[in-house]
């Protein structure tokens, strides 16, 4: 066929289970010139044994490689791609149908705009659906907010391909957070817009990534230092203390809800939340809620070196 309009990547790693439904959500788009690009990053289930029933469908390229990493699964994907606009559905999740036709209108009207995106309904795992509680009203150019925090649910992006080439795609040194490293680059030259109603859905269930916490406020810290590093001069300190701050506080909320050996690290990290914010209202509010034990070792935890923003 002729080459796709909008190539959409799964990146699959032992989703046997949920794939099938996560390629017949794309396919489904009606009315779209697409493709459907499948990585198999090395599964060990079923998961080519389904990918076998799409093999005579010539919408879906299927890539079959050994275990490397998501990074490195998704990256593989796009690059073979061959649409001018590119989606990514992670194989545990699936778009709804009105997902394309909704978004492509936005990224054709203006080229300043590299990633429209959308919110996203939950999938509980009693099968119930929601809308997610986390909203957003923000589009243009949101780099500062951005960095503050992750607006952009990761499914929900459809993304002009050129943003991706001219930054290289998701960086394959972190296990955790690409989508946000990735944003953070492409904000910085390129506006995003959104659509306001649901085009993704995202699934709870027990063993994903996602649930590894201490993992993901890791990584964080990481892609924050490494964006300042590479550029020093395009956010103002308000903007770089707040984002520590609050990264801070949400580290130490995760230890602070864990047993006694931990306690002290959350401690050690809600201090260094207040040195970079003083005023931080979320951290005030995570301490004020310590029982009276905590209070005193949060005061005494204070005569320790903290890290200055």
């Amino acid at each position: 066929m002729n080459d796709p309009e909008v190539s959409v990547v799964i990146a699959t790693y032992n989703m046997g289970q949920y794939v099938r439904q996560a390629i017949l959500s794309v396919l489904a788009q009606p009315d779209q010139n697409l493709e459907v690009v499948v990585v198999d990053d090395g599964s060990t289930d079923n998961t080519r044994e389904v990918l076998r029933e799409f093999a005579e469908d010539s919408r879906v390229r299927i890539l079959l490689q050994e275990n490397q990493g998501q990074p490195k699964a998704k990256n593989a994907g796009w690059r073979i791609a061959r649409g001018r606009f590119i989606g990514f559905c992670d194989a545990d999740d699936y778009w709804l149908p009105n997902k394309l036709a909704l978004q492509l209108p936005l990224l054709k009207a203006n080229p300043r705009v590299g990633v429209v995106y959308s919110t996203v309904m939950i999938l509980e795992t009693d099968g119930t659906l929601r809308p997610s509680r986390k909203r957003s009203h923000d589009c243009g150019n949101f780099l500062e907010r951005m960095f503050v925090y992750n607006l952009v649910p990761f499914g929900t992006a459809a993304i002009r391909r050129e943003c991706l080439e001219q930054v290289g795609g998701f960086d394959e040194s972190i296990p955790m957070g690409i989508d946000w490293d990735l944003w953070l680059r492409i904000a910085l030259d390129w506006e995003f817009d959104l659509v306001n109603e649901p085009t993704y859905v995202y699934r709870i269930w027990p063993g994903q990534m996602s649930h590894n916490l201490k993992k993901r406020y890791e990584c964080a810290l990481i892609i924050m230092q490494r964006f300042l590093e590479a550029h020093p001069d395009r956010l103002p300190n308000k903007v770089i203390s707040t984002a520590y701050a609050d990264t801070y506080t949400n580290f130490a909320a995760f230890y602070l809800n864990q047993s006694s050996p931990a306690i002290k690290a959350g401690l050690s990290l809600l201090a260094r939340a207040l040195a970079c914010r003083p005023g931080f209202w979320p951290a005030w509010r995570l301490l004020l809620g310590l029982p009276y034990r905590g209070l005193r070792n949060f005061i005494s935890n204070l005569s320790g070196p903290a890290r200055s923003c």
